[in-house]
């Protein structure tokens, strides 16, 4: 399955607009995109005008294969899922 622009640009404007430090999109049980926010001493450097943030693409890990195989045991699809990690100030 081929990965689209609306793909990623969703996962991004999640980390970026919404002041998330992950996102995950779970595009089938076997390929996951994700942008994670690069975090200084970890907080969000609110001085920088840029944003750096590191996107991955491939296979599910240990963590995210139990995600999934507990959303598909209560029923629910895992096609279009997303998964975001807030970020909790200090």
């Amino acid at each position: 399955m081929i990965v689209t622009e609306t793909v990623l640009g969703n996962v991004l404007a999640k980390v970026v607009n919404e002041l998330n430090v992950s996102a995950t999109f779970f595009v089938n049980s076997k390929l996951r995109v994700r942008a994670t926010r690069k975090l200084y001493r970890g907080r969000i450097d609110r001085r920088s005008n840029g944003i750096d943030l590191v996107v991955s693409v491939g296979r599910p890990n240990y963590e995210e294969r139990m995600y999934i195989r507990d959303v598909v045991k209560a029923g629910f699809s895992i096609g279009g899922n997303t998964r975001t990690k807030p970020y909790k100030k200090k």
